[in-house]
């Protein structure tokens, strides 16, 4: 998917990309050689435009630039100088480079592009991007035209963990007019970044935000040319959007359930906020250079998550068992083979016919 954005005579093109992880290469070689395409053929359609390419890539470049090329004999990319931004020489914490690293170097070479990752002072050497049980790695880039790199003010990771992926933040400086903002506004947009989160997606939610949008004339501003409305209305525009939007796209007045899945009941909130502590605490880790102090609060969440897991399995079988005493006391057959099917594993079924007392 391609962003057009365009301000002030300027144009940049976002191009947001997935590639799916693969063991052959013939899959591999095929969604790179498409990708590589699709980018040459935007630079073609817009010699005039910047370009910004991010996503998951799926691909693991290794410590450094030397390794990947030694392992995959690829040509090195010489140094060049006067780019408008000193971009270090890449290093990342994944050690691990794949075959899908080396297309990746390969399409920056044949595009133009350039890496952020491990390459900028706020990300060096290059963080994680990937986290999950006990493995982390680098699968998400953010990459660059030349022409861009004087726009970058920084380029960081985010310890945001809503998934298995960890957020990238890019911070540009294009508009050269001084536009002021209003101090509330920064302050709720401040607010907001606190609480990024995943929303579920669902039909309900949809109807809702199409309820919504079209109530909004969003031709007004994006469409009209900079010269015709002053920078300040298209702020105000996207500044009201967004605060009808917030109560659906976050988690502010989100309605939070209290029924947790049947297949595991006793995960309650307890359970959630020791997850949370433990990923917090395995990123805190990963990121500091697998230190012995990160090391062993790691192993302490670790331990307390597990803990807390038990105890609540233990809970519910206990609490499970006093129910089921209690419906047979009670004499309520519905009751007991209903608590008797979920321990089963069958979930509630509806009692179609039942063995009267003459027949017993």
């Amino acid at each position: 998917m391609a962003l057009v954005i365009r301000w002030e005579g300027s144009c940049l093109i976002l191009i947001n990309c997935y590639l799916p992880p693969s063991n052959k290469k013939a899959d591999i070689d095929e969604n790179w050689e498409r990708l590589e395409e699709y980018v040459q053929e935007i630079g073609v359609a817009h010699p005039e435009a910047m370009l910004l390419l991010a996503g998951d890539l799926n691909a693991r470049m290794g410590p450094d630039d030397p390794s990947l090329e030694a392992k995959f004999s690829l040509t090195p990319r010489d140094q060049e100088e006067g780019m408008g931004i000193q971009l270090l020489t890449r290093a990342g914490k994944d050690k691990c480079a794949n075959y899908a690293g080396s297309r990746l170097a390969r399409l920056m070479l044949k595009t133009d592009l350039y890496v952020l990752n491990g390459s900028t002072v706020d990300d060096y050497p290059g963080g994680f991007t990937y986290i999950s049980g006990v493995a982390a790695s680098t699968l998400d880039y953010m990459l660059v035209c030349r022409s861009l790199l004087p726009g970058i003010k920084s380029f960081k990771i985010l310890p945001f963990l809503d998934g298995d992926h960890l957020p990238l933040s890019l911070c540009i400086e294009t508009i050269s007019q001084e536009v002021p903002l209003d101090t509330g506004l920064l302050t709720e947009v401040s607010r907001l970044e606190q609480q990024r989160g995943r929303v579920r997606w669902s039909e309900t939610l949809n109807s809702r935000i199409k309820e919504i949008l079209p109530e909004v004339d969003s031709q007004k501003y994006p469409a009209a040319p900079v010269n015709q409305c002053s920078l300040e209305d298209p702020l105000v525009f996207y500044a009201n959007l967004v605060k009808r939007l917030v109560p659906f796209l976050t988690k502010e007045h989100a309605q939070r359930s209290t029924i947790y899945p049947k297949s595991r009941p006793w995960f309650d909130k307890d359970c959630q906020v020791a997850k949370k502590l433990l990923s917090q605490a395995f990123i805190l880790h990963a990121n500091q250079g697998n230190s012995a102090d990160t090391y062993l609060n790691l192993l302490e969440k670790k331990r307390s998550y597990k803990n807390t897991i038990n105890l609540k399995k233990k809970e519910h079988v206990r609490e499970s068992w006093q129910t089921l005493i209690q419906a047979a006391k009670a004499k309520n057959p519905a009751l007991f083979w209903m608590i008797v099917s979920d321990h089963q594993g069958k979930g509630v079924s509806p009692l179609e016919a039942q063995v009267v007392p003459d027949m017993w």
